[in-house]
C-alpha cells in the first residue's frame, strides 16, 4: 500500500482511556490507533482523566510518534462530570491556541465518558465525529451494570456518530442487542509491523520451546490460575518446556500459585509491565502464544503474536475467532482446561506456516492498513470524494 497524501485532516482523537500518569497502560490500544492515523493525517488527542494518587499533576503537552498529546488531571470525588468538563475545555483551549482553528473530524474512543466532549463539539462547531469502541462490556457475559445516565449518554453518543467502528464483528452485534443505534463499520486493532515482526528461528533441536503469555493479569477476565493449570502437565511431559507471563498487574498470586501446583521454577518465568520492544523481542522469541479469557474483543496481543509469525492458542471469546483460524492456531472453549491442555500440545507438536501468519498481520494490522480504513471513513463523514 503506498502513503497517500490527499485529504490530509486535522484529526482529534477524544478518548475515555488513555496512557497516562494515572495509569501508564489503560488505552494503549487507542494511542496505538491514534500512531497508525497519524502517518496520513495531522493527529492531536485531548484526554481528561482523574488522578487518584498524591499531588495532582500539571496539564501534559507533548508529541509521541507524530501525535500530540493533550493531557489533564483532575482530583477525583464529587462533581466529577463537571471536572471533567473544565478539564477538556481547559485542554481545548490550549489546541486551539497552538492549531488556531478547531479540527475537521473528530475520533471518539470508547463511547463514555468522552462522548459527551464529541457532541459538544459536534454542537458548537458543526464537527462530524466517528467512535470506535473497545469496551467489552456489551458483551452479556460480562454482566456488567451500567447507570441510566451514562447509558443514555452512551445511546446519544452512537446515534450521533457518522459511524460506529467496533474493533470485531462481534462487538458489532453485542453492541447493536445492547441497544446502540447507528451506522456500523468494523475496523480491527492496529499492530506496529515494523516493531512486531518475525525473526530467524533456531533449527536446533535443543533449544527451549516457550509458551508465552502477555496481559492484564486480572484473573477473572484473563483466568490466568485455569491456564497455569492447563499448562502443568504440558511442562511436566517435557522439561524442554517454558511457560513464560508478561502482564502489568499483580505478579505475587501467581508466582504462589505456581509453587502451589508445583511447577518446576526452571520452566516457570513471570514479569510485571515490559515495554513494548522488550514485549516484542518475547514475542519473537516466543513459539506458541496461549491467551485463556473468559470474554474479549480482538485483543491486540494476538494480533501482535501473529505479526511475529507467531501461533495462538485461545478461548473462542469475542471477536477472536474472526482472525484466527485453522492456519494461524487452535480455538478452546471458555473454562475448558483440558481442551486447553490437549491444544497446546497439538500446537507445539504441529509445523507452523509463521510466513503466512505475519503476512495476515501486515495485510490486516499494519498501521497503514488501518490509517487507510479510518480515512474512508473521515471522508464519507465529511461528505467528501476518496479519489
Amino acid at each position: 500500500m503506498k502513503e497517500s497524501t490527499n485529504h490530509r485532516l486535522r484529526v482529534l482523537f477524544l478518548s475515555s482511556w488513555y496512557p497516562s500518569q494515572e495509569h501508564r497502560t489503560l488505552g494503549n490500544f487507542v494511542q496505538r490507533h491514534a500512531q497508525a492515523v497519524a502517518k496520513l493525517h495531522d493527529l492531536s488527542v485531548i484526554y481528561a482523566t482523574p488522578y487518584k494518587k498524591r499531588g495532582l499533576p500539571s496539564d501534559e503537552i507533548k508529541e509521541i510518534k507524530g501525535v500530540k498529546e493533550y493531557i489533564g488531571y483532575f482530583p477525583p470525588g464529587l462533581n466529577t462530570i463537571h471536572k471533567r468538563k473544565n478539564t477538556f475545555l481547559r485542554l481545548f483551549n490550549e489546541y486551539m491556541k497552538v492549531n488556531g482553528a478547531p479540527p475537521d473530524i473528530v475520533h471518539l474512543n470508547v463511547l463514555y465518558p468522552a462522548g459527551n466532549q464529541a457532541r459538544w463539539l459536534k454542537k458548537q462547531f458543526k464537527i462530524p465525529f466517528i467512535a470506535t469502541e473497545h469496551w467489552t462490556g456489551y458483551h452479556p457475559e460480562h454482566k456488567t451494570k451500567v447507570r441510566w445516565d451514562q447509558r443514555r449518554s452512551m445511546l446519544k453518543s452512537g446515534k450521533e456518530a457518522a459511524f460506529i467502528a467496533p474493533v470485531s464483528e462481534q462487538l458489532k452485534a453485542s453492541m447493536e442487542k445492547w441497544g446502540i443505534e447507528g451506522n456500523y463499520s468494523v475496523v480491527p486493532n492496529v499492530v506496529d509491523t515494523v516493531l512486531f515482526t518475525p525473526k530467524k528461528r533456531p533449527e536446533e533441536t535443543s533449544k527451549q520451546n516457550t509458551i508465552l503469555h502477555v496481559s492484564s493479569l486480572v484473573d477473572d477476565h484473563k483466568n490466568i490460575s485455569g491456564m497455569m493449570r492447563a499448562v502443568k502437565p504440558i511442562l511436566q511431559e517435557n522439561p524442554k518446556y517454558h511457560f513464560r507471563i508478561i502482564g502489568d498487574g499483580n505478579i505475587k498470586p501467581y508466582e504462589a500459585l505456581a509453587k502451589q501446583l508445583n511447577i518446576n521454577e526452571n520452566q516457570f518465568s513471570i514479569q510485571g509491565e515490559q515495554s513494548l520492544s522488550n514485549i516484542a523481542k518475547a514475542m519473537q522469541e516466543a513459539d506458541l502464544f496461549l491467551m485463556f479469557s473468559r470474554y474479549e474483543n480482538l485483543p491486540c496481543v494476538i494480533l501482535e503474536a501473529f505479526a511475529c509469525g507467531v501461533p495462538v492458542v485461545s478461548t473462542d471469546v469475542g471477536g477472536i475467532k474472526e482472525h484466527l483460524n485453522e492456519d494461524r492456531g487452535i480455538l478452546v472453549a471458555s473454562e475448558d482446561e483440558a481442551g486447553l491442555t490437549k491444544a497446546i500440545s497439538d500446537a507445539l507438536k504441529r509445523s507452523w506456516n509463521h510466513e503466512a501468519i505475519s503476512a495476515y498481520a501486515n495485510s490486516h494490522f499494519s498501521e497503514l492498513a488501518i490509517a487507510q480504513n479510518f480515512t474512508s471513513l473521515y471522508l464519507k463523514a465529511l461528505g467528501k470524494d476518496e479519489a
